[in-house]
C-alpha cells in the first residue's frame, strides 16, 4: 500500500481523503451533482486510471488532489488537476478558476 508523501508522521493519502470527503459533503448538497470518489484506502490509481474512470463514468469534471513533498522546493506543496477541454477557452478559464479556488482553501487549511 503506497501512503504518497509524509511529513511529520502525517500521510499525504489521509490528508488528500480528508480534503476529498469535505469536497464531496459540500458538493452532495446539490441535487444535480454526482460525485464519485476514485482513491478507496489501500488502494492506489495513477492519473491516467483516473481519468479512464472519469470518461467510463461520462463525468463533466475530474478533479484530482494531490500533496507533495520533497527535498526539492520546486516539487512541494499541493496540486490540483482539473478537466481540460482545447476545445472550450471558456470552459478552460472556468477550470483554472476552479483549480486555483480548491488550492486557495487547501493552504487556508494549513494556516489553520
Amino acid at each position: 500500500m503506497t501512503h504518497g508523501a509524509i511529513k511529520n508522521g502525517i500521510y499525504e493519502c489521509d490528508l488528500t481523503m480528508t480534503i476529498s470527503n469535505y469536497l464531496k459533503e459540500y458538493l452532495d448538497e446539490y441535487s444535480d451533482v454526482n460525485v464519485l470518489l476514485t482513491h478507496k484506502s489501500g488502494e492506489t490509481m495513477s492519473l491516467n486510471d483516473r481519468a479512464d474512470f472519469a470518461r467510463g463514468n461520462n463525468a463533466d469534471l475530474l478533479v484530482s488532489i494531490h500533496i507533495n513533498s520533497s527535498v526539492d522546493s520546486f516539487k512541494n506543496g499541493v496540486e490540483a488537476y482539473v478537466t481540460y477541454r482545447t476545445d472550450l477557452p471558456k470552459y478552460n478559464e472556468q477550470m483554472t478558476s476552479l483549480s486555483n479556488l480548491i488550492l486557495r482553501n487547501i493552504s487556508n487549511l494549513r494556516n489553520t
